[in-house]
């Protein structure tokens, strides 16, 4: 009679580690808005670290990152609701230059800070300029991502 042998198997495995609640993750990203544009880019700067759940990024990021792998690379749509909300038409508002005293940068596109009286409390709010005529200066207290969607391109890098 003839006895079989049993086969030995070596099986070689990698645990992958994937990004869990808690991690402190270090990724590097891109976010363009749904024309294209980039509004921000990891690689003109550091990657970014964060600690997932301390709210510390946008919850759909968060989201996104959540079960990666080191190395992988993931893309998200963020609604602007998501984001940093739709555009609300009534925080453009129109000042009289001379609230900006003389040699103010007051250009289209610049950002100034503005002192605001909420709740009994002086506050610098950041709006950007969006017209300037003779006595008459246009600023926006609008986020400058509100009312866009945002597109993330995501790879982690580490996982602490």
């Amino acid at each position: 009679r003839h006895k079989a042998r049993p086969y030995q198997f070596l099986v070689e495995y990698a645990v992958m580690k994937t990004v869990q609640e808690g991690n402190s993750i270090v990724v590097d990203y891109e976010g363009r808005i749904e024309n294209g544009l980039v509004f921000e880019n990891t690689a003109d700067s550091e990657p970014l670290e964060f600690t997932l759940g301390n709210s510390e990024v946008l919850p759909g990021f968060e989201q996104t990152v959540l079960g990666m792998a080191e190395g992988e690379t993931r893309t998200v749509k963020i609604p602007a609701a998501d984001a940093f909300g739709p555009r609300h038409e009534e925080l453009v508002q129109e000042f009289a230059k001379a609230c900006f005293g003389a040699g103010s940068d007051l250009s289209p596109g610049a950002l100034v800070a503005l002192n605001i009286e909420k709740d009994g409390q002086a506050q610098k709010v950041p709006a950007t300029v969006t017209a300037v005529n003779e006595d008459k200066v246009v600023v926006d207290f609008n986020h400058p991502l509100a009312g866009h969607a945002l597109i993330y391109s995501i790879t982690v890098r580490s996982i602490k």
